[in-house]
C-alpha cells in the first residue's frame, strides 16, 4: 500500500511535566493562565520523543483525510529524485519539491499510483485541504521557538519537520488571504504560507531528507493565531529583518522600535498587540526579558509603544491586499522553490501584472508590465563565450522562454527589439524592464542555474548538438537543464527557425526500411553515406567537402536530396525543413554553414542563383570559415564549420569556378540519380518520397551515439586507420598522374568508412563497398575536369590551333597584328613558344588562375624552362622569354 512509504513520527508526552533546560532556554512566562504549567518560577512544557509508527499497511489516505476534518485530499506528484530531476548538487533538493507538470487542474493521485509514484524515486505533494493553513518556518531553531509557544497556549497544531525547519497545520482564521513567501510576522519570525487550493505540502516518504511528521494532533485544530499572520514587511535579504532571533542585544530598545511599527501596520488591535508584546519579551528575548528586568518593565515598554498613533497610510492594501512579493503565486511558474522576486517590485493578484513599489507612501505603486516575468536561469555561450540571461514571460496562461545575451537583455533599445516576440517591453517601460531583470538577477545568484549553450550544432562539450537534442559523451540524450547539456542559442530569429527544423518525425524503423528499397540505385545509396559521414569530418581532421548531384534534367536530384536529408532532420523544404535553395545571399550561406558546423549543408538547385555569387558562395564555403568583419569595438568572431555541402544542379558547380581548389574538394554525380527516366520509376520515388516526409531525424541521432558508446570510442583509432587504408585503395584505381583525384580519395575514403559504420550501427547488410567502387570509378571517368591543369593545357592547345596564324613559324619572321609566340611550321616541331603575357590573359579569360596553372605545368614536366616557368632565347642581341610547353605534353 501507498503507506509502506510514508514515515510518521508521532509525538508522544513524557510524564514529568517539567521542559528541558537547555532546549527551552529563553522561553519565559506569557500570561498569569500558564502559570499553573510552570514549576519553581520557571515556564513549563511537556516535551516528546520520536516514536516512529511500525504498523503502515493501515494507514490510509482516509485517515489522511481524518487528520484535516475529514475533507478531500489531493496528492500530487514531485518530481523527488526521480528521472525527471536533473538538477545536481543542492539544486537537486530544490527542483525534488517542484511539481511533476500541471497540478492544479488534474485528478488526484489514487493510492496505488501514488505507491508507483514512489517507488521510482518520485516524492508526493500534498494539497493544502479546504479550511486549513500551512505556516512554514524555514529555520530550525525558529520553529522550534514557535512549537513551545503554541504548546504553551495550548493551541492545536499538526506538525511537519523539514530539512530547515518546521511547518505547522491549523484551522484557517480568514485572516490570511494570499499565499507569500519570507514574510515577518507580528512576533519578528520570519515565515511562508501556504492556502487551501492554492499550495501543497511535501509529504513525509522514505526518501525526502529530513521531513518527517513531528506531531499529529488527535482532534480539531486551533485556528491559525494572530501573532504567526504576516506584517507587510518582506525578508530578501538578511539585513531586511528587523531584528535577529532570539533577540539578545538591546532588548527593551527593540521590541519597543518593533511594537512601534506593529502599531503603524494598523493590522491588529489594542489587545492582540498587548499579547503580542508579551509573547515577544518573554519567548523572543534570551534570555526572557522579564525575568531578568521584571513584568512590570515590559509592561511600561509595551504601553509606551502602544501610546503611539498610526499616520493612517494602508499598508494592507498597498503591500498585502491588491499586490504579493510571493513569486510563488504565479500559475506553474518555472523557478526553483528559492527563487524570490526581488525586493521593491510587486505582483498584482488577479492578473500577475508587475509592479514597481513606490518608495513614497502618498504615491501610488507604478505598473511596469501587465504580464509577469521571471528570469529562470542563465547560460554559457560555449561559442563566442560569453554570456546570456534565460527570462520567461506569462503569456495567455503559458510560459513562453526568451534567451539572449546580457549586452543583449540589458540595454533598452536591444531589449525593445524583443516586442516582436511577444515579450512585454516597449519603449516606455524599457528602462524598468531592465531595472527589473538586474535585480531578479542580483537576489536570486546562488539559486539560478547555469546553463551551456552554442550557436552551433554538431560535436561540443564532448558531445553532439543536434537540434535542440544534445547527445552527451556516454551516447545518452540529455534534457537541457542536465548539468552537462549544452542547448541551441540563436543570435537571431531565423537561426533558431533553421534550426527547429532538426527534429524527428515518424520511427527509424520505418525510415530504414525505406531507404533501404534504394539500394539498386548507387548514385542514391553514397549520398546517404556522404550524410553520415559529415560528423566524421571533424572527427578525422579533414576538411570541407562539396558532394553534388548534376544533371541537365530536373528528374530526381531534389528527392535525392531530401533522402540525404531526412538523415538529420525535416527535409521538406517546403515546411521549414532543412534543405535550402542555392539563391540566397553569400552572409546567409555562411551563417547557414556556421550554424551547420559538422552537420550537412544541403542546397538545392544552383540555376536559380547569380552565376557570379555562386563562385563566391564555392569558395567561401568550402574554406570552412566565415569572411572577416569588423565591429564598433574591433573585429567580429569568425565563424568556422567542417562538414559536408550537399549541392544539386544542371551544371557542375566546378563550371562556375575554374580554381583547382574547387575541383580538389568537389564529388560530382552525373546523371539521373535514379537510372531512368520512366513512369514505374517515377511511382517508385513518389512513393520513396512520401515515406521519407513522414520519417524522417532519427537516423543521424541514433548514429551520433553509437560514434559516442564507450566501447567504441576506444575504436576510433582504428577508424581512423582504416580512413587511411581505404585512401590508397581510391587512389589505386586512378589512372595516370592526377593529384586532385588524390586529394578526393580523401573523402571518398571518409565515406567509405561511414558506410561501414552505418551497417554497425542499425544492423543493416548494405553492399557498401561495391555501391562505393562503382560510384568513384564513375566519378573519376566521368569528371576529366578534376584535373584542372590537365584540363587547361588542353583548352590553351585548341586556342594556339584555331589561332596559328597569329605565331611566328620562325623567330625572324614579321607578322601582322597581335604575336601568340613561336611555333615551327614542320611535322617534326617539338615545342609551342607562348608570348607569357598573352597566354596568362587567354587562361584568365577562360576562368583559371594563370600563375597557378603554368605552375602545375612545370611541375609535371610539361615545359621547357631556364628562368622560373620560362625559357630564355637571345634574339637580334637582346632576349626574350617564353612560356615553352613540350609536344609530348600536349599530345599525350
Amino acid at each position: 500500500m501507498l503507506w509502506d512509504f510514508f514515515i510518521f513520527i508521532i509525538l508522544r508526552r513524557k510524564g514529568n511535566g517539567r521542559r528541558n533546560e537547555t532546549d527551552l532556554r529563553g522561553v519565559g512566562s506569557m500570561k498569569e493562565k500558564n502559570k499553573a504549567a510552570r514549576g519553581n518560577g520557571q515556564p513549563g512544557l511537556d516535551t516528546y520523543e520520536s516514536v516512529a509508527m511500525t504498523n503502515f499497511n493501515n494507514f490510509t489516505i482516509s485517515q489522511l483525510s481524518n487528520m484535516f476534518d475529514k475533507q478531500n485530499i489531493k496528492l500530487i506528484k514531485l518530481k523527488g529524485y526521480g528521472p525527471s530531476n536533473k538538477k545536481e548538487g543542492d539544486n537537486r533538493y530544490s527542483e525534488a519539491k517542484t511539481p511533476s507538470g500541471k497540478w492544479k487542474d488534474v485528478e488526484p493521485l489514487t493510492e496505488e499510483q501514488a505507491q508507483v509514484w514512489v517507488k521510482n524515486g518520485g516524492w508526493l505533494g500534498l494539497e493544502v485541504p479546504e479550511g486549513f493553513d500551512v505556516v512554514d518556518v524555514d529555520d530550525k531553531q525558529e520553529g522550534e521557538l514557535v512549537r513551545r509557544l503554541l504548546s504553551l497556549q495550548g493551541l492545536k497544531f499538526h506538525e511537519m519537520q523539514t530539512k530547515n525547519g518546521l511547518q505547522f497545520f491549523f484551522k484557517t482564521s480568514g485572516n490570511l488571504k494570499k499565499q507569500r513567501a519570507r514574510f515577518v510576522t507580528a512576533l519578528g519570525i520570519v515565515c511562508d504560507y501556504r492556502l487551501s487550493g492554492k499550495g501543497y505540502t511535501v509529504l513525509p516518504t522514505q526518501s525526502t531528507e529530513g521531513r518527517s511528521w513531528g506531531h499529529i494532533e488527535s482532534g480539531a485544530l486551533s485556528e491559525t493565531p494572530f501573532y504567526l499572520e504576516p506584517t507587510p514587511k518582506m525578508v530578501n535579504k538578511p539585513g531586511d529583518r528587523p531584528f535577529s532571533v532570539p533577540i539578545q542585544e538591546a532588548r527593551n530598545n527593540t521590541v519597543h522600535s518593533w511594537l512601534c511599527a506593529l502599531v503603524e501596520f494598523n493590522l491588529w488591535n489594542k489587545e492582540q498587540l498587548q499579547q503580542i508584546g508579551e509573547l515577544i519579551f518573554d519567548s523572543i528575548c534570551n534570555p526572557s526579558y522579564s525575568l531578568t528586568d521584571g513584568k512590570e518593565t515590559a509592561e511600561q515598554t509595551i504601553k509606551s509603544a502602544l501610546s503611539h498613533k498610526p499616520s493612517g497610510k494602508n499598508y494592507e492594501a498597498s503591500s498585502n491586499r491588491s499586490t504579493t512579493t510571493d513569486i510563488r503565486a504565479l500559475p506553474n511558474v518555472p523557478i526553483s522553490e528559492k527563487v524570490v522576486l526581488p525586493h521593491g517590485w510587486l505582483l498584482s493578484e488577479g492578473n500577475y501584472a508587475l509592479y514597481q513599489e513606490s518608495s513614497n507612501k502618498n504615491r501610488s505603486d507604478q505598473l511596469v508590465s501587465h504580464n509577469p516575468i521571471v528570469i529562470t536561469g542563465r547560460y554559457e555561450n560555449l561559442t563566442d563565450h560569453t554570456t546570456g540571461i534565460v527570462t520567461a514571460f506569462l503569456q495567455n496562461g503559458n510560459w513562453k522562454e526568451i534567451r539572449r545575451g546580457r549586452d543583449y537583455m540589458m540595454v533598452q533599445n536591444k531589449l525593445v527589439e524583443l516586442s516582436s516576440f511577444g515579450f512585454p517591453v516597449t519603449s516606455v517601460n524599457a528602462r524598468k524592464i531592465v531595472q527589473f531583470l538586474s535585480d531578479f538577477e542580483a537576489c536570486n545568484q546562488a539559486e539560478l542555474p547555469i546553463l551551456k549553450a552554442s550557436e552551433q550544432l554538431g560535436w561540443i562539450n564532448r558531445g553532439f548538438l543536434i537540434g535542440k537534442t544534445f547527445i552527451d559523451e556516454n551516447g545518452k540524450e540529455c534534457t537541457k537543464d542536465e548539468t552537462d547539456a549544452v542547448s541551441f542559442i540563436g543570435a537571431d530569429a531565423g537561426d533558431e527557425q533553421f534550426v527547429q527544423g532538426f527534429h524527428t518525425r515518424g520511427s527509424l524503423e520505418e525510415w530504414l526500411e525505406t531507404v533501404g528499397k534504394v539500394q539498386d540505385y548507387h548514385r542514391v545509396m553514397v549520398g546517404l553515406y556522404v550524410s553520415f559521414a559529415s560528423v566524421l569530418v571533424e572527427l578525422f581532421k579533414s576538411n570541407v567537402f562539396i558532394y553534388e548531384l548534376s544533371s541537365d534534367t530536373s528528374k530526381g536530384k531534389t528527392i535525392s536530396m531530401r533522402i540525404f536529408a531526412s538523415v538529420w532532420g525535416n527535409p521538406d523544404e517546403k515546411r521549414n525543413g532543412i534543405l535550402k535553395k542555392w539563391n540566397t545571399t553569400l552572409v546567409n550561406l555562411e551563417r547557414l554553414a556556421g550554424i551547420s558546423n559538422n552537420v550537412p549543408l544541403f542546397l538545392d538547385d544552383t540555376k536559380e542563383a547569380d552565376p557570379n555569387s555562386i563562385a563566391r558562395s564555392i569558395y567561401q564555403l568550402t574554406s570552412g570559415q566565415g569572411k572577416g568583419r569588423g565591429s564598433t569595438k574591433g573585429t567580429q568572431k569568425t565563424k568556422y564549420w567542417n562538414n559536408v555541402i550537399f549541392s544539386t544542379g544542371e551544371q557542375k558547380i566546378t563550371n562556375f569556378s575554374k580554381d583547382g581548389g574547387t575541383a580538389g574538394r568537389t564529388l560530382t554525380v552525373n546523371g539521373l540519380p535514379f537510372g531512368e527516366d520512366s513512369p514505374e520509376t517515377g511511382r517508385f520515388v513518389k512513393r520513396i518520397d512520401l515515406a521519407i516526409r513522414r520519417n524522417y531525424g532519427h537516423a543521424g541521432r541514433e548514429f551520433i551515439k553509437f560514434i559516442l558508446k564507450k566501447e567504441n570510442q576506444d575504436d576510433w583509432e582504428q577508424w581512423e586507420e582504416r580512413w587511411f587504408e581505404y585512401q590508397d585503395v581510391f587512389i589505386s584505381r586512378v589512372p595516370g598522374n592526377n593529384s586532385v583525384a588524390g586529394r578526393l580519395a580523401e573523402y571518398a575514403a571518409l565515406i567509405a568508412v561511414a558506410a561501414q559504420l552505418v551497417n554497425l550501427c542499425f544492423g543493416v547488410q548494405w553492399d557498401a563497398e561495391n555501391i562505393i567502387l562503382q560510384w568513384w570509378d564513375e566519378l573519376i571517368a566521368e569528371n576529366q575536369e578534376l584535373d584542372r591543369p590537365k584540363e587547361a593545357l588542353q583548352a590553351v592547345y585548341d586556342w594556339a590551333i584555331a589561332n596559328r596564324s597569329y605565331f611566328k613559324f620562325t623567330s625572324n619572321e614579321t607578322i601582322k597584328g597581335p604575336c601568340y609566340g613561336e611555333w615551327e611550321d614542320e611535322i617534326g616541331w617539338t615545342e609551342i613558344r607562348f608570348n607569357t603575357l598573352l597566354l596568362e590573359d587567354q587562361l584568365t579569360k577562360l576562368g583559371y588562375e594563370a600563375k597557378a596553372i603554368i605552375k602545375s605545368w612545370k611541375n609535371r614536366g610539361w615545359l621547357d624552362t631556364s628562368h622560373g616557368y620560362r625559357k630564355q632565347f637571345t634574339r637580334r642581341g637582346s632576349s626574350e622569354y617564353y612560356v615553352v610547353v613540350k609536344r609530348e605534353a600536349l599530345e599525350s
